[in-house]
C-alpha cells in the first residue's frame, strides 16, 4: 500500500510517543528482554494489512499506553486528537487495581459483544491477534512451557482468547481481520 508522506509521519509521531512513554517504564515483552515497543509495532502492521485509516493504526501503536505507562488520556488527545484518544480508551481495559483478571477479561468480552464500534474493534483484534501469534511462535519453540509465563495458565488463556475471537467475529462476521483472528485461535485450539 502506497502511503504519502503525512501518512508515514504520522505513524512515525505515535511510533515516537509509544517507544517514549513505553520506555520510560523500561516495559518489556512477558518473560522476555525484548523492549514492548515490538507488540505496538506488530499491531501496526496487521493493522497497515486492513486499514488505511491512519488513526486506527495510531491507535493500535499507543493501545496500551493508559494501561501499561504513566501516560494520559489528555497527552493522548493533545498530540493526536479526540478520535485517536477515543479509540484507545476504548481498546483498554479497565483500571488493573480494581478489578482481577477475571472480571477484566469479562469485561472486555461484554464491551465488544455488545458496545464497541467497528473502528475500536480494529484496534482490539489487531492487539488481540499479535499477542496470540506470540503465544504461537512461543509454544513452537518452548512447548507447554509458555503457559507458565501466564499467571492464569493455559485454560484460562485460551479461554479469554476463544471468547474475544468469537465476540468480535459475531459483531461484523464478514470482516476479514476478524475472520483471520478467529481462525487463528481455532486452529491453534485444535493443533493441541
Amino acid at each position: 500500500m502506497e502511503q504519502d508522506k503525512a501518512f508515514t509521519k504520522k505513524l512515525y509521531q505515535a511510533l515516537s510517543f509509544a517507544v517514549n512513554h513505553h520506555g520510560k517504564v523500561y516495559q518489556v515483552r512477558k518473560s522476555t528482554n525484548i523492549p514492548y515497543i515490538i507488540h505496538p509495532v506488530g499491531v501496526m502492521e496487521i493493522l497497515l494489512e486492513y486499514t488505511d485509516d491512519v488513526e486506527i493504526i495510531q491507535a493500535g501503536i499507543l493501545h496500551d499506553i493508559l494501561e501499561d505507562t504513566e501516560g494520559t488520556e489528555q497527552e493522548i488527545e493533545q498530540a493526536f486528537g479526540v478520535r485517536v484518544k477515543n479509540l484507545v480508551v476504548g481498546a483498554s481495559e479497565p483500571n488493573h487495581d480494581t478489578l482481577d483478571w477475571q472480571s477484566r477479561k469479562e469485561h472486555t468480552i461484554s464491551e465488544v459483544s455488545k458496545s464497541a464500534d467497528f473502528d475500536t474493534l480494529l484496534v482490539i483484534c489487531a492487539d488481540k491477534l499479535h499477542n496470540f501469534k506470540t503465544i504461537i511462535s512461543d509454544y513452537e519453540k518452548m512447548g507447554e512451557k509458555v503457559w507458565q509465563k501466564f499467571h492464569q495458565g493455559k485454560e484460562k488463556q485460551l479461554w479469554y482468547y476463544s471468547q474475544m475471537a468469537k465476540a468480535i467475529l459475531n459483531r461484523y462476521p464478514e470482516n476479514k481481520l476478524f475472520q483471520e483472528f478467529y481462525q487463528t485461535v481455532e486452529n491453534f485450539k485444535k493443533s493441541l
